[in-house]
């Protein structure tokens, strides 16, 4: 036997991986902490409510706030800086992101939205719920894809909306330890549900979101690297 194959059956070597395992979900919520209580030192508390409208209606080509209009709406991945205070003449306008309790310091109680504390992978929502559901670039942030993936099919309603900035693939970090990719997300996520838009860009260093403003050439297109996905589907 290989030194390997006895590391692999080492009881030791199986109890050192247990306990990275669980420390690894602590230190990524640590940095992402870390990162939006210096993002609030810098930009204040206030929530950027302008900012989200336009990019997560942009992400999901919809022009008609009234679309939103007396639905239950869901951001996964929140993070504390009002995502969602601009759907006014919704029903609901939920924030859900594990560290939740945790922005309280950062100012949510001001904002005019609910906020969940809980992981993509265990929605405290009941099933076919939820009209729709936002992902702003928070889904290769979670603990376990498939489980988070299953979470979002099991609360959609029917008839609701899946919309999304996806990004693909990326390389694995800490705080973003999934690599998206097109099929796994057909096959996980998207399956049996209706594109009402799907467009892929090239990610640009220093201007992420360039070429959905801008023409792209059709070279950055067929290069091979980081992309975003912007996408709203259906549930049938």
């Amino acid at each position: 036997m290989s030194f390997f194959s006895k590391m692999r059956t080492c009881p030791l070597a199986s109890s050192l991986k247990g306990v990275l395992a669980r420390l690894c979900p602590v230190v990524k919520n640590k940095r992402e902490l870390a990162f939006w209580v210096q993002y609030a030192k810098e930009k204040g508390a206030e929530p950027e409510t302008a900012y989200y409208q336009k990019f997560m209606m942009d992400m999901g080509d919809i022009h008609d706030l009234s679309f939103f209009d007396d639905k239950i709406c869901l951001d996964l991945g929140c993070g504390p800086k009002g995502s969602l205070t601009w759907l006014t003449k919704a029903r609901a306008a939920i924030g859900l992101d594990p560290l939740a309790e945790f922005y309280l310091p950062l100012g949510i109680r001001q904002h005019n939205m609910l906020y969940l504390r809980a992981p993509a992978e265990a929605i405290p929502l009941p099933s076919e719920y939820v009209d729709v559901i936002f992902s702003m670039n928070s889904l290769d942030h979670v603990d376990n894809l498939p489980v988070a993936c299953a979470e979002i099919r099991r609360c959609l309603k029917p008839g609701g909306w899946f919309i999304g900035s996806l990004n693909l693939e990326e390389p694995k970090t800490l705080t973003e330890p999934w690599t998206l990719g097109e099929e796994f997300l057909k096959q996980h996520l998207f399956c049996g549900w209706q594109a009402e838009f799907y467009n892929i860009r090239p990610k640009i260093k220093d201007d992420y979101y360039k070429y959905f403003y801008a023409e792209c050439p059709h070279e950055l297109l067929a290069q091979s690297g980081p992309k975003i996905l912007w996408c709203r589907f259906k549930k049938p």
